[in-house]
C-alpha cells in the first residue's frame, strides 16, 4: 500500500455508548464500552499490522483527546473495523 494514504481509526467506531451519528461505524453488537487507542494498536498488532497511535481526536468529540490509529490496509476499511471490532469484543470477554 505505497502509494495509498494510510487509515485513520479512531476509538469512537467501536464505542457501544455512541450513536451512528456521534462517530460509532459499527453496530452496538460488534462494539464495546470506552474502547481506548491502545487496546486497538494491540489488536492491529496481533494481526500482523504495524499501527501508529496518534493523539488527535475524532472531529465530533475533539475534546475528549482519546487520540487516534493510523495503518496500512490492503483491503477495504470497512473489512478491517469488522475484524477489529470482533477482535475486540473476543478481547474483553476474556479479561
Amino acid at each position: 500500500m505505497s502509494d495509498r494514504r494510510p487509515l485513520v481509526i479512531y476509538p469512537e467506531y467501536f464505542d457501544s455508548r455512541l450513536a451512528r451519528t456521534e462517530g460509532r461505524r459499527l453496530p452496538t453488537v460488534e462494539c464495546v464500552k470506552s474502547p481506548t487507542t491502545e487496546e486497538l494498536a494491540t489488536l492491529a498488532k496481533s494481526m500482523g499490522l504495524a499501527p501508529t497511535a496518534e493523539k488527535a481526536s475524532h472531529p465530533a468529540h475533539w475534546s475528549a483527546g482519546r487520540g487516534r490509529m493510523r495503518l496500512a490496509w490492503g483491503g477495504a476499511k470497512v473489512e478491517l473495523l469488522h475484524q477489529l471490532g470482533a477482535k475486540l469484543k473476543e478481547a474483553r470477554r476474556t479479561d
